[in-house]
């Protein structure tokens, strides 16, 4: 079973659904034994009407849109990561405090309510931990945006028949796809990822590898257009690299720029050439997100052109290298309805398997009973004066056989009828998302029947307490209580950890 299950995920599939202002873009990834393909992908023009104000107005026309470009390209229903389609949107980085109250998890609800960006109370957010800071106290990267628009994107999907697996900001696909060839192994320089969309612009460094920084500013006016707008992205630059300069004291590190420019690259031989010149000591890189230049996945004919941010979410999916970046804003509810589809869909095989198991049994049964049948009456005729004591003996055997299948086959269609009514896909599938990258469970085991045993290895103790705070937040947990840290001797430093989870009681799904 293990060997089939590394065999299926080794060439498994991912779809990355990215959805802008005026374009709809699909890419299709394929993990193989030689790395991650680009199988297909396909852009069209967003439906007039079915957007407005970067929000979904029309979801029935917008999931149209996408029928169509799933259809033009062949490609079925899939398990998709979906870009974030809504305006406002609340990106930054925030410094947990010392005594934090409470879980994580309401603390940055909390503080995002309190966002002049977002002016609806009715939000929605997502967190995930970083590096700490200068001063060593915890940070986590927050993305908020109303939960209304996400319901609408949501829609629009579901009509589609697409199978969200998570939905995402553009800028963490964006860091995703560039992140093995212009990141990765890139410990001498400070990478600066400007991604461009009309007069927006989103600027994140990575330092040591590892995300670092965030800022998303509004220009005024389209950067691929206005001279005066590229002076603006250059002054953000610049007052970055001074920050950084200044109070990370780094001003002897090198800078690597790379500007990802959306809606099919306009003009980015003028921005590269800007910056190159009011930069001249950096290394500046502008491309296109239509083709995959600065990605390290090969693409295959049907793949050409590919958006780089639609690859980059579909990467999300695959067993490749990629930023400690994950936040899902797939509404509760969606995200439940989902576990509890997949819960359903392999309870049904499992009952299909049993009963395919029990036909065979029954078929192969009946043909050992017919068989002995024709044995005995044939001796019967060739030896009529011979003991037919051996015969009757080895029919009453086989009859005993045939009685104890009966009664395994009793026991199997007990255990179909009687129908598992437990939460432990939605308990399992919650403490999988809330597990922070640099921690790693080795055993999960029940406890008193209403109770888990967590255990493992993490990298840091703060790791360690935000997974205990996460764990907390969910709503089938009760509980959650760190009963053991300890550091391991040798050179890894690795801590290993034990934590006690009371679920709550539940009737059923």
């Amino acid at each position: 079973m293990k060997d089939i299950r590394q065999f299926v995920a080794l060439f498994r599939t991912s779809l990355g659904v990215d959805i802008c202002d005026d374009k709809i873009s699909l890419a299709l990834l394929r993990r193989t034994k030689n790395g991650v393909e680009i199988v297909k992908a396909a852009s069209g023009p967003a439906p007039a009407g079915a957007i407005e104000d970067g929000s979904v107005k029309d979801p029935a026309l917008l999931a149209k849109a996408i029928k169509a470009l799933k259809s033009s390209c062949k490609i079925s229903k899939r398990r998709a990561v979906v870009s974030l389609f809504a305006r406002p949107v609340l990106t930054q980085i925030m410094q947990l405090p010392g005594n934090l109250p409470g879980n994580i998890g309401q603390y940055v609800q909390k503080e995002a309510k309190h966002c002049a960006v977002l002016p609806c109370k009715n939000i929605m957010s997502g967190h995930c931990g970083i590096s700490a800071s200068k001063t060593g106290s915890s940070r986590v990267f927050t993305v908020a945006t109303e939960i209304e628009k996400v319901n609408q994107l949501m829609k629009a999907l579901q009509e589609a028949g697409i199978i969200v697996e998570a939905i995402e900001p553009a800028e963490i696909a964006c860091c995703r796809a560039l992140y093995e060839k212009e990141i990765a192994g890139n410990l001498d320089s400070n990478v600066l990822i400007t991604l461009i969309d009309g007069a927006d612009a989103t600027l994140i460094v990575f330092r040591n590898q590892a995300f670092d920084f965030v800022r998303k500013r509004d220009i005024g006016k389209d950067i691929c257009q206005s001279e005066e707008s590229r002076k603006c992205l250059a002054e953000e630059i610049d007052t970055i690299i001074h920050y950084y300069a200044m109070e990370i004291d780094e001003s002897a590190r090198n800078w690597r720029v790379v500007t990802v420019v959306r809606h099919d690259g306009r003009n980015t031989e003028e921005i590269s050439g800007f910056l190159k010149s009011r930069f001249p000591d950096m290394e500046i890189e502008v491309v296109s997100e239509a083709g995959p230049k600065n990605m390290s996945f090969a693409a295959g004919p049907d793949a050409q052109g590919a958006c780089l941010i639609a690859v980059g979410l579909a990467v999300r999916l695959l067993d490749v290298p990629q930023p400690k970046l994950k936040i899902n804003l797939m509404p509760p509810k969606s995200a439940e309805v989902r576990v509890v589809k997949q819960d359903m869909l392999i309870a049904a095989n499992i009952a299909v398997a049993v009963l395919f198991a029990m036909l065979m049994v029954v078929a192969v049964l009946k043909v050992s009973l017919n068989k002995t049948d024709k044995v005995i009456n044939e001796k019967k005729k060739e030896q009529s004066s011979c003991e037919t004591s051996d015969l009757l003996i080895e029919r009453a055997k086989l009859k005993r056989q045939a009685n104890n299948l009966r009664e395994e086959i009793e026991k199997l269609n007990k255990l179909v009828s009687s129908g598992y009514t437990g939460n432990w896909g939605l308990v399992l599938d919650e403490i999988r998302r809330k597990t922070p990258e640099s921690l790693w469970i080795t055993s999960i085991a029940g406890s008193d029947g209403s109770g888990l045993a967590v255990k493992g290895w993490s990298t840091s103790y703060e790791a360690i307490h935000l997974f205990v705070d996460m764990l907390g937040e969910s709503k089938h947990i009760e509980s959650a209580t760190l009963v053991e840290a300890e550091k391991r001797e040798g050179s890894d430093n690795l801590v290993s950890y034990a934590v006690n989870c009371t679920l709550v009681a539940q009737g059923g799904l």
